[in-house]
């Protein structure tokens, strides 16, 4: 087979994996959603590298997405910069700046994000949040699609990637492309699979 060909195969294997993982995660009840996100984020708050972030770099979740409110609120409260992402076209996204959850507003895919009067700041140093549809334990992970985040997992060596999920997100393997970026680590409600030692996890 061409590498043509093997590049089409993985795109459609990622394709059902994709909707089989968001209808699974669909299912899941409000009330153990935000049960399982308290708990994922109240271990994103004790990361040795979110307590020496500056800047918290978020994402407004969405359609049934890990609910970070409580991280954002709290770095909020503590006087950090947090900055949401902001799209445009295809795999263009860029961060702003926001001092409340106020100057948020309906944007790309209905999905909320900062405000026109917002700051854009570049992404040099402090913890992202990445989202992502589903992940393997060797941190392999497929997004929506739309390739925004691939252009910032690993831009830079002063961020850390964190990526936020259900356990129900975890697949056994993945079949990464020559663009899918890594994050630095998977926090779900049972464990957080690292990148310094891939194939391991531990529990928190």
């Amino acid at each position: 087979m061409s590498r043509r060909g093997m590049m089409q195969n993985m795109a459609s294997d990622k394709a059902v994996l994709r909707r089989a993982i968001l209808t699974r995660r669909s299912e899941l009840l409000e009330a153990d959603r935000r049960r399982l996100s308290d708990i994922i984020c109240g271990k994103i708050l004790s990361l040795k590298q979110y307590a020496e972030a500056k800047t918290i770099f978020a994402y407004a979740p969405a359609n049934g997405e890990v609910d970070v409110l409580p991280v954002i609120r709290d770095a909020l409260l503590e006087g950090r910069r947090v900055a949401f992402p902001k799209c445009f076209g295809r795999g263009e996204m860029y961060f702003y700046s926001v001092s409340c959850l106020d100057e948020l507003t309906e944007g790309r895919y209905g999905i909320l994000a900062p405000s026109e009067n917002c700051p854009k700041i570049d992404v040099t140093e402090g913890l992202m949040l990445v989202p992502g549809v589903c992940f393997d334990r060797n941190l392999n992970r497929i997004g929506y699609g739309g390739g925004y985040y691939d252009r910032y997992v690993g831009l830079s060596q002063n961020v850390t990637y964190v990526a936020p999920a259900f356990e129900l997100q975890m697949c056994e393997r993945i079949s990464p492309e020559p663009h899918d970026k890594r994050p630095d680590m998977v926090i779900t409600e049972q464990l957080v699979y690292k990148n310094n030692d891939l194939g391991r996890f531990e529990n928190v």
